[in-house]
């Protein structure tokens, strides 16, 4: 059997199944033994968990999740590698392996069978646009681990008022405690990617920062809002909640006590929670 964490017994095995990573896949696979064994201890795997990875590559992570799991859902987009992790993987009963794009599944579905964990090594063509989909879904797993370039965790554990605060901080922390638990040197995978990468924790909290009712109506609010973060709050919703007079918006903002000449970044993520949901009940 193949090593996985040996670079050259990695280049070997995908030259041997044709595969040449590209930067249009976000393919770089994990060959540091070190980083493997942190990803699995922060998932925290217990013996009833249902995970799904998104990316499986070789399997290099895959036969770890199936070692410790109830159950596994792997999606592969690369259909040489579909192939490959199949025929791996062959006669295992507890790895559904599905060929596809991520983000064209119904994820929202997938979770609400039973899905605890996303842990996955995730292409660098996907990450932030699958973090966004999953954090809009409906029902959210228990715990999420991934690996991703650096830039993108930064703005997942961005504090207000600065530049990396944005739409994707707010969707992440209000229901999950996020942290960077490991930054990770371009070394640890093949090829060498040409920027860092962190590995990231979300924690479900156990009660949201605020009551949302629906999470898509949300993500589209805060996307409008933060569209023109260096606008006055007041003037964006007033272009945003069209449906009420600023005046009305006015009213709403000093219930809160928010001041509607702050700008969208300098609002805290509760804020953000109870600003929606007011401006929707009302």
């Amino acid at each position: 059997m193949t090593k996985l964490t040996r670079p050259t017994e990695v280049r070997a095995l995908l030259e041997k199944i044709g595969v040449r990573p590209g930067k249009s896949m976000g393919q770089n696979f994990l060959i540091d033994a070190n980083i493997l064994d942190i990803l699995i201890t922060i998932a925290d795997l217990q013996p009833e968990d249902r995970v799904l990875e998104v990316g499986p590559g070789l399997g290099v992570l895959t036969e770890q999740l199936l070692a410790k799991a109830a159950h596994l859902t792997a999606v592969e987009k690369d259909v040489k590698l579909y192939s490959y992790v199949n025929e791996r993987f062959a006669g295992q009963s507890k790895l559904k392996l599905l060929h596809g794009d991520a983000l064209r599944m119904n994820l929202n579905e997938m979770l609400e069978s039973g899905i605890t964990k996303i842990i996955s090594n995730l292409p660098y063509s996907i990450g932030s646009r699958f973090i966004v989909d999953a954090l809009g879904c409906d029902t959210q797993p228990e715990r999420m681990v991934f690996t991703l370039q650096r830039e993108v965790a930064l703005r997942l554990v961005a504090k207000p008022s600065c530049k990396d605060y944005g739409v994707m901080t707010v969707l992440a922390q209000l229901e999950h405690e996020v942290s960077i638990e490991k930054h990770i040197r371009p070394g640890s995978f093949h090829p060498e990617p040409e920027v860092l990468s962190s590995i990231m924790l979300f924690k479900r909290r156990e009660t949201a920062l605020a009551p949302i009712h629906d999470r898509r109506a949300f993500r589209e609010f805060i996307k409008a809002c933060f569209a023109q973060r260096r606008k006055k709050l007041i003037n964006t919703l007033v272009r945003v909640a069209s449906n009420q007079t600023s005046d009305e918006i006015q009213r709403n903002l000093d219930v809160l006590g928010i001041d509607g000449n702050l700008r969208p970044e300098n609002l805290s993520v509760t804020q953000w929670g109870v600003l929606a949901e007011r401006l929707g009940r009302n």
